[in-house]
């Protein structure tokens, strides 16, 4: 009677395939978390705009007018900019927004130019929910495809 002698090493192909498995499910997980961080800065989009709308809706409640503000070159808040400042809990001087008016629709504008595809892609999927546009003037819902991201503030008066 012969004994052999039990292995104690894996096979190559065995080695293979455990390390095929362990980069799929490494490249899955990195995968979803650039998702994840994409979902995450989308989401902080439309919370700034919701901010920063009731801003301006308290500032227009106050003033009698819609400010005048627009962060996306000057950097600093002067101005209108500066009074709608101080209805929020946090500076937006880094913000790239303004409020724009037209086809007698006032919205505030959010500029994604510099934003990834990926959060442009998420801001679309939660457009219609959220109240995001692709135009000023409200018509059709933000697509993902738009540089600059619209939530509208309300008719201007004649």
């Amino acid at each position: 009677m012969r004994f052999h002698k039990a292995r104690h090493a894996f096979s190559l192909i065995e080695l293979l395939i455990v390390i095929t498995i362990i980069g799929v499910l490494a490249g899955m997980l990195a995968f979803s978390s650039v998702a994840g961080v994409d979902k995450a800065n989308a989401a902080r989009i439309v919370s700034d705009m919701r901010s920063l709308k009731t801003a301006a809706i308290l500032f227009y409640t106050d003033h009698g007018r819609w400010p005048a503000a627009d962060f996306s070159s000057a950097g600093a808040a002067t101005g209108d900019a500066a009074v709608l400042q101080s209805y929020l809990d946090r500076n937006i001087a880094s913000e790239p927004f303004s409020i724009v008016e037209e086809q007698g629709v006032v919205s505030l504008r959010y500029s994604l130019a510099e934003r990834p595809a990926g959060v442009r892609k998420m801001l679309g999927k939660t457009a219609k929910e959220s109240g995001l546009f692709g135009a000023a003037a409200g018509e059709g819902a933000y697509d993902g495809e738009h540089a600059d991201l619209y939530m509208r503030l309300a008719r201007s008066t004649p």
